[in-house]
């Protein structure tokens, strides 16, 4: 019953967060990080990606029809290439440091 509660409690305390990786056909990469929350307090010591004034953030909100409303924040940022963003990774302070990340890119065409 105490490990049902803790893990319901620690769910709720931070907001729903998606880290996206998106590969450019010019070997760039865009990472985005997109969080949800059902109240406006959002703090970067809760992304599990470090950032910093390099990113670009936008704060946007929706309102259902019952009268909810969920607030968002996006974090951007443009890597020129796998390796600038593999650099990042080794430069991780986040929650994620001791995570064995790294990106790659490999084109392949179907007449080769």
């Amino acid at each position: 019953m105490t490990l049902v509660f803790s893990l319901f409690l620690f769910s709720c305390l931070g907001p729903e967060t998606t880290v996206t990786n998106i590969v450019n056909p010019d070997g760039s990469v865009l990472r985005r990080i997109e969080m949800k929350n059902s109240e406006n307090h959002f703090q970067n010591k809760q992304l599990k990606v470090p950032v910093d004034s390099s990113w670009t953030f936008v704060d946007s909100i929706t309102i259902s029809e019952k009268g909810d409303t969920t607030w968002f924040r996006t974090a951007e940022k443009l890597f020129i290439n796998t390796e600038e963003i593999n650099k990042a990774y080794l430069c991780d302070s986040g929650v994620n440091r001791e995570v064995a990340r790294s990106a790659f890119f490999k084109r392949k065409f179907k007449w080769f």
